[in-house]
C-alpha cells in the first residue's frame, strides 16, 4: 500500500527530476529511495542531513539510495559551501519555483521531512523521524521476502 502524492502510483524517480536531481536509473533500480526535504537555515534540518550523510554507506549497503531536496529558497554558493565543508556527498536538488505550492503538493508539514519509497519507488512512509528509519526499512525488507 503506497502513499498517494495527488496522482496515484507516481514514482519518485519522475518526481525528483523537477528538483534538478538526475538519478541514474541504474543507481535506483530495485533500490529503496529516501528523500529528505530540508532547509539549510534550520538546525534540525542540518542535523538530519549530517546524520544521513554519516549513514549513507550503511544505507547503500541495505539497498537505500538517499537524496536531499533543499525546500526553501537559498543562495546556491552558500549551500554548496555548507555541503562541501561538511563533506556531504549525497545528491542534492532544490525546489526552484513556487516553494509553498510544491511543499503543499508533497504534503510537507515541517522540515526536515523524510519520504521513503520501496524498491518499486512507491512511497511507503513519510513524515517520520530518523529514529524510525530503520524500522521503516525493515518493514520493506520483510515485505519483499
Amino acid at each position: 500500500m503506497g502513499y498517494k502524492i495527488h496522482v496515484a502510483r507516481r514514482t519518485l524517480g519522475a518526481e525528483v527530476k523537477g528538483f534538478g536531481l538526475e538519478l541514474d536509473p541504474n543507481e535506483t533500480k530495485g533500490k529503496m529511495v529516501l528523500v529528505c526535504f530540508w532547509d539549510m537555515g534550520q538546525r534540525p534540518s542540518r542535523n538530519c542531513v549530517q546524520e544521513l550523510a554519516k549513514k549513507a554507506e550503511l544505507l547503500a549497503d541495505r539497498g537505500v539510495r538517499v537524496v536531499l531536496v533543499q525546500a526553501e529558497t537559498v543562495d546556491e554558493e552558500k549551500l554548496g559551501a555548507w555541503l562541501s565543508k561538511r563533506s556531504i556527498a549525497l545528491p542534492v536538488g532544490r525546489i526552484r519555483d513556487n516553494v509553498d505550492q510544491v511543499r503543499r503538493s508533497w504534503g510537507l508539514r515541517s522540515l526536515p521531512w523524510l519520504i521513503l519509497a520501496d524498491r518499486k519507488h512507491i512511497v511507503t512512509g513519510e513524515g517520520f523521524g530518523l529514529d524510525e528509519l530503520d524500522e521503516k526499512i525493515k518493514g520493506i525488507e520483510n515485505a519483499d521476502r
